[in-house]
C-alpha cells in the first residue's frame, strides 16, 4: 500500500514546486512593470475637411495642447521706488492767492456831466490833404467817366439794304484794296453815298469813325471818336473819295484797328478777300470786342454767294451780329 502511493506523492510535490517558481517569477516580472509610468489615453472627436488628411496624434501632442497647471506659490515681490517725501502742509499758506498774474484792471470814473461839456469840435492837423496835382488828376477821371455815360437814345443805321443796326457810336470798317475799287467792283464809289445817308440821322450826342485798311489803317480826321455834328458829317464824303484801292487785304489789322474805338457797333465792309480769317482769329477778336461791342459784316461779289459759310459769317454770328451779301452786279441793272 505504501509503495502504491509513492508514486503519487512524488508527482504533487513537483507540481507544489512548480506552482511556487510561476508565482514568484510572476510576481517578479509585475514588479518590473509597474515601475514604467502610466499613459493617459484621451478621444477627440473632430470633423475634417474633406481636402484635408487625417491626423494623428501622439502622446507629446496632446501634452503639449494641455493648460499650463497654476502655482500656489506667491507671485515675485517687485522692487518699490522710495516713498515720496511727506509735504508739509502748514508751510503753504494760500496756493491761489500767492500765483502770479496781470495787476487787476481799475475801472475809470465816468463823469457824464464832464463828458457832456468837451469841446467835440477840437481842429487837428491832417496830413493826407490833397496836392494840386492831385485835384488835376481827379477832376480829368471824372471827366472821362462822364462823358462814357450814354446821352439820349440810341440811333439806328442800315447800309446796303442792312437790317437796323441799332446803337450810341458806330465804325465804319471798310476794305480799300484794289479789288474795292473802281478796277474791281467799284465798292468805294457807292461807300460813299452809303455812308453819308447812314450818318445823317445821328444826332450830336451821338459818335462815329470811318476806318479804311488794306495792309495800312487811316482814319477820318483824328484817331477818336467823333461827335455826330454837322460839320463832322461833311467831312465824310470827301474822305471816301480820296480813299485810293491798292495794295492786299489785312482783315485782322483793321478789325483790330476799329475795336480799338470800343463802339457799340462795327460794320466790316469787304469782299473778303484773301487772307481769310481763322477760327482762332476769330476767337481772339471776340475777346477784344469784351462781348460789348456788335459785328455786323457785309461782303460784296459779282454774281450770286458761292460759299454760304466763310469766316465773315461765323464773325457776325460770334459778336451777335447779322451777315449780308451784296452783288454788285445787281447796281447796273435799271
Amino acid at each position: 500500500m505504501l509503495k502504491k502511493w509513492r508514486p503519487v506523492g512524488l508527482s504533487l510535490l513537483v507540481h507544489v514546486l512548480l506552482l511556487g517558481f510561476l508565482i514568484f517569477f510572476g510576481n517578479r516580472a509585475a514588479k518590473s512593470l509597474s515601475t514604467e509610468p502610466d499613459r493617459r489615453g484621451s478621444i477627440v472627436l473632430a470633423v475634417a475637411p474633406d481636402d484635408q488628411p487625417d491626423r494623428y496624434l501622439n502622446e507629446q501632442d496632446s501634452l503639449a495642447d494641455e493648460p499650463t497647471e497654476l502655482s500656489d506659490a506667491p507671485p515675485p515681490m517687485v522692487a518699490m521706488d522710495a516713498a515720496p517725501p511727506q509735504l508739509n502742509v502748514k508751510e503753504i499758506k494760500n496756493p491761489v492767492t500767492e500765483l502770479a498774474g496781470p495787476p487787476p484792471i481799475e475801472t475809470p470814473n465816468l463823469d457824464a456831466t464832464s463828458m457832456t461839456r468837451s469841446d467835440a469840435t477840437t481842429e487837428q492837423n491832417h496830413s493826407f490833404e490833397l496836392s494840386p496835382e492831385d485835384l488835376k488828376l481827379i477832376e480829368a477821371e471824372q471827366r472821362l467817366l462822364r462823358s462814357r455815360i450814354p446821352k439820349g437814345e440810341p440811333a439806328s443805321v442800315s447800309l446796303f439794304g442792312s437790317g437796323q443796326m441799332e446803337g450810341r457810336s458806330f465804325v465804319f470798317l471798310i476794305d480799300r484794296s484794289k479789288s474795292m475799287g473802281s478796277s474791281g467792283l467799284g465798292v468805294l464809289g457807292a461807300a460813299r453815298k452809303e455812308l453819308a445817308k447812314a450818318i445823317a440821322d445821328l444826332k450830336p450826342y451821338h459818335s462815329f469813325q470811318i476806318v479804311g485798311y488794306h495792309d495800312r489803317i487811316v482814319t477820318l480826321s483824328t484817331r477818336q471818336m467823333l461827335d455826330a455834328t454837322d460839320a463832322n458829317k461833311k467831312m465824310v464824303p470827301g474822305f471816301i473819295e480820296r480813299l485810293a484801292a491798292f495794295g492786299s487785304t489785312d482783315h485782322l489789322r483793321g478789325l483790330s484797328a476799329a475795336l480799338a474805338f470800343e463802339p457799340d457797333v462795327l460794320v466790316l465792309m469787304t469782299d473778303g478777300g484773301y487772307p481769310e480769317l481763322n477760327d482762332g482769329q476769330i476767337k481772339m477778336l471776340s475777346r477784344l470786342s469784351r462781348r460789348n461791342t456788335t459785328i455786323h459784316c457785309i461782303q460784296f461779289g459779282s454774281g450770286p454767294l458761292q460759299i454760304r459759310t466763310n469766316f465773315m459769317t461765323k464773325l457776325a454770328k460770334s459778336n451777335q451780329g447779322n451777315f449780308r451779301y451784296v452783288d454788285t452786279n445787281q447796281w447796273s441793272k435799271p
